[in-house]
């Protein structure tokens, strides 16, 4: 795979020779089709976009969602990604500012060489600030170089499966090399926001750092946060080759949504347009809550001849469909329930062992599946000893 990986990075930097967006090759990734919602898709400013379902990876709404292009600072996404995984064990870590780092062109935090702060200062200063001095502080004090930082960069973009993204840099600053996808910048960003501390980090809205040589105020450039619904991270970049980029992310309902526009003139409302779209016609039904179903199986060879099961937990669908998510859907026998268990099951049972299943049907297909588990233990009885082991018993004393 990494030759693979080798041979497509060295056919994309040749496509790439001749001018800043890159000509879309085949995805080594396939990328979904969008799922169609009810309502007209918003029509947007932005060349490049992608609404996205992190929880079951639907795309839906797509606009040359895998055209590879400039990321400009939305590449601190997976700057920060790193520097919040290399938090993890210790936030309360103390650096200092390398010299190579101060007076990186750009958003800055106006850095000091030597300059002693918390590592987790420089997190919010990438990503609330955008300072590139920031990026590559980071960079130098995880890998020892910007360079190296770089290539664990492309080696986590591979492991994610983002194969139509390329970093040459931590801060984003243009690069006809440096390039992403709106369908990789989506599934990037739902991944780091799986690291409780990056999503703490692009859900604040300012942040005060104090050290002995400064005290800085950073405010998040994402005014998402204030201005839609359920926004609660994301990114925001610029430069003049790639124009206006932005990564939010959005949860109403239960729904979470990311959506990911590149080179937009009105960024903003798009956003704000496609979570309206996304939120009104993607839903989460929640069909039954854990503890609904219960039933009492037969136990045969057991000290107890039955044991009672229950579902163990809830069970719920995210969907497109008007009529699974209809309030009246199962009342008109649209969805249905059953029940998937055994005549009977043999002891010995352990408690909270999987004994069958309630399934969720919408006409012949199946939505949705929770596990029946037992509510308690039944040991098996003793059986009488064959002829042999009363035999061996006799001459060891063993019954086992």
């Amino acid at each position: 795979m990494k030759k693979v990986v080798a041979v497509f990075l060295a056919l994309v930097t040749l496509a790439a020779a001749g001018g800043y967006a890159v000509k879309d090759h085949a995805a080594m990734t396939d990328m979904p089709a969008p799922i169609a919602l009810s309502g007209a898709a918003p029509a947007l400013s932005a060349r490049r976009a992608i609404l996205y379902s992190p929880e079951d990876g639907a795309i839906l709404y797509a606009k040359n969602a895998g055209e590879k292009a400039g990321m400009a600072s939305t590449t601190k996404i997976m700057t920060g990604y790193l520097c919040a995984q290399a938090l993890l064990s210790d936030r309360e870590r103390v650096v200092k500012v390398p010299a190579e780092a101060v007076g990186i062109e750009g958003s800055s935090a106006y850095l000091s060489a030597g300059e002693e702060l918390r590592l987790l200062d420089l997190l919010y200063a990438l990503m609330l600030q955008s300072a590139n001095d920031a990026a590559t502080a980071i960079a130098i004090l995880l890998a020892g170089s910007e360079e190296a930082f770089v290539e664990e960069m492309n080696r986590t973009a591979a492991s994610l499966a983002l194969f139509d993204t390329h970093f040459t840099n931590p801060h984003g600053l243009a690069d006809s090399e440096h390039y992403t996808t709106a369908y990789d910048l989506a599934r990037l960003m739902a991944a780091a926001m799986e690291n409780e501390l990056f999503a703490t980090v692009v859900g604040t809205k300012s942040y005060l750092s104090k050290t002995s040589d400064a005290t800085r105020s950073f405010v998040n450039h994402n005014r998402l946060l204030s201005s839609c619904e359920g926004v609660y991270g994301g990114k925001t970049g610029f430069t003049k080759a790639t124009g206006r980029c932005l990564v939010s992310c959005a949860k109403r309902d239960g729904v979470d949504l990311v959506a990911v526009t590149l080179d937009a003139s009105d960024d903003w409302n798009d956003h704000a347009a496609l979570f309206a779209y996304g939120f009104a016609g993607y839903r989460r039904v929640e069909f039954f809550k854990a503890d609904t179903f219960e039933y009492a199986l037969p136990v045969v060879g057991g000290l107890a001849s039955e044991v009672v099961c229950r579902n163990a937990g809830a069970a719920s669908l995210l969907t497109a469909d008007p009529l699974v998510y209809a309030d009246d859907a199962l009342a008109k026998g649209i969805i249905s329930y059953e029940a998937e268990l055994p005549a009977f099951v043999y002891a010995p049972v352990t408690a909270g062992e999987t004994v069958g299943r309630i399934v969720v049907r919408y006409g012949d297909k199946e939505l949705a599946s929770v596990s029946l588990t037992a509510l308690s233990s039944v040991e098996a009885q003793a059986r009488p000893l064959t002829f042999w082991e009363r035999i061996r018993s006799f001459f060891t004393g063993k019954t086992d």
